[in-house]
Parts: C-alpha cells; sequence; structure tokens
C-alpha cells in the first residue's frame, strides 16, 4: 500500500453521513472533532522547470500561498469554481475520492497530504480561496472562510456566510457551535530521531531567510503520532507548507508532519526545555 493509499478518513465520512440524513447540530461538532485530526489528500500540479541555457538568466519562480516552490519544482495547488467564479481549495478523506473527482480533470494531478490545519492555513492566507470543499464528486462538503476561521479561533462567528457549489451541495454554518478536543497531548523527543528529514528540512530553511528557527517534537494525541515541526517565522506559514510536507514525504517520514508557529500555545509548550534543531546564522554565529 502506498503513502497516499494510507490515508483513509472512514469515521469522518460516517459522521458526515450521518449529519447529512439525520439532524445536523447533534453531529456538526463531532465532525469539526474529526477533522481537526484528519490527514487529507490535496490535489496539485507539479511543473519541472526547464534547465536554462547556460548564458540565460535562472529560473525564476514566483511565491504566493497557492503556488509555493520547492527547488526545482514549481508546485501549483488546483482550484475549482463555482457558478459565481468562486474559487475553492479541493481536498479529499481518500484515494478513491481523489480518483473519483480527478477522472474528468484533463491530466492526473499529484498529490500531497495535507492535516486539516494546513489546508485551513492555505485558504486563510490570501484572498486566492473562497474556502475549501471535501471530496466534491462526494459529499461535497464546503466551507467558507467564516466558517474556517471561527474553527481556527474555536468561537463562534457572528455572520453566516452562505456560499455553494452547484448541485445541492452541503454547507456546515459558520454559527455552529464548536466541541473542544480533551483527549491528552504528549510531546517529548522521538526514540528514533528522525535524522534523515531534520538535515533535509535544515537544509530547505537555509534557503528561507525569514525562518529564523525550528523545533521537532515528537506529539502522541490517543493513539495519533505526528513529527510537531514549531517553525519561528517573520512570514505566514503558508507559505512553507507545501515544500515541508514534500521533504518529509521524499524523507519517507515514519509519521505525518504537523506544522505550527512558535508563537501558537502549542508551539510555546513544545519548545520549553528543548533546542531548536535549526536556527539561523547571524553574522557568522548562532
Amino acid at each position: 500500500m502506498s503513502f497516499i493509499e494510507s490515508v483513509t478518513n472512514d469515521e469522518l465520512l460516517n459522521c458526515i453521513k450521518i449529519l447529512q440524513n439525520e439532524d445536523p447540530a447533534a453531529n456538526i461538532a463531532r465532525v469539526f472533532d474529526l477533522l481537526k485530526k484528519a490527514r487529507l489528500l490535496v490535489p496539485v500540479t507539479v511543473a519541472i522547470p526547464e534547465k536554462p541555457e547556460s548564458n540565460s538568466k535562472p529560473h525564476t519562480l514566483s511565491q504566493s500561498p497557492h503556488q509555493s516552490v520547492f527547488s526545482p519544482q514549481d508546485v501549483v495547488f488546483l482550484s475549482i469554481q463555482d457558478s459565481g467564479g468562486n474559487r475553492f481549495l479541493p481536498v479529499f478523506t481518500d484515494s478513491q475520492e481523489l480518483k473519483r473527482w480527478s477522472a474528468s480533470c484533463p491530466r492526473r494531478p499529484d498529490t500531497m497530504v495535507l492535516s486539516f490545519s494546513n489546508c485551513q492555513t492555505l485558504v486563510l492566507d490570501g484572498n486566492h480561496y473562497a474556502g475549501l470543499v471535501l471530496n466534491p464528486s462526494g459529499v461535497n462538503l464546503i466551507f467558507n472562510r467564516l466558517t474556517l476561521q471561527s474553527m481556527v479561533l474555536k468561537s463562534p462567528s457572528a455572520e453566516n456566510e452562505t456560499t455553494r457549489l452547484p448541485e445541492g451541495s452541503s454547507f456546515l454554518s459558520s454559527s455552529d457551535s464548536l466541541q473542544n478536543d480533551n483527549v491528552a497531548i504528549k510531546l517529548g523527543r522521538p526514540k528514533r530521531y528522525p535524522k534523515k528529514l531534520v538535515k533535509a528540512l535544515s537544509k530547505y530553511f537555509k534557503t528561507q531567510k525569514s525562518i529564523k528557527a525550528a523545533y521537532l517534537q515528537l506529539k502522541k494525541k490517543g493513539t495519533e503520532r505526528t513529527y510537531l515541526i514549531v517553525i519561528e517565522s517573520k512570514k505566514n506559514l503558508g507559505e512553507f507548507i507545501p515544500q515541508i510536507t514534500e521533504i518529509g514525504i521524499s524523507c519517507s517520514s515514519e509519521f505525518p508532519l504537523e506544522i505550527i508557529d512558535v508563537k501558537s500555545d502549542l508551539g510555546q509548550n513544545a519548545i520549553r526545555n528543548i533546542h531548536p534543531f535549526y536556527k539561523r546564522k547571524i553574522l557568522g554565529f548562532f
């Protein structure tokens, strides 16, 4: 089984079906809770730039929250439009749902595995997307920007935005209450320290002047395990998520990567009494 095929979210899908067929109020909080734990498949196109001629200028790649760079490839996140021209980031619970949707694409897209939190960041950092849509050829569940923002803040939003895709798509209201996650989180140094991953990340961070430091912890939450990458940066982390995720895949990371800001509460707890695995040098010194 490939890494992509190993991504499944059966409990989330079952909960969404109940949400759509029965009283939504009793299940919305559970859907939100499961989404926050989910790994999702995100379609992208990866273009390998032509090798420049010896006398030509080097290939320059643009950077934005929805088009990010990790040399020598250019990663562009795909989008779908509603009848009003609003763009949504498509995300998928499993490989079957992705194949179902991509069958109508002119060419088969490449795939990244991101956490729901990372997908939120991609949508909210900038104005490229009006929201994200989960399994557009299946349950077609839409989360607009207000809904995503309310999930980030863990508080209901005052207004309810009504953005929908065609053909009777479902919508989660941004005014719905959220359930606190009571599962204990444990942080610690991995028994098998991912030296290859740390080396590759450090090499990439050296090319990004805005990244000042990075820390790694093993995060345990119930039965879930992730490598928590805590980053101190002057820029929004959405710019770096695609590259970091791709590095994790290329290094055959034992656990999925979760990228958070050092200024967050979890980030502050994670870096207590540990040293960064990467710290930018200033004038030749750490």
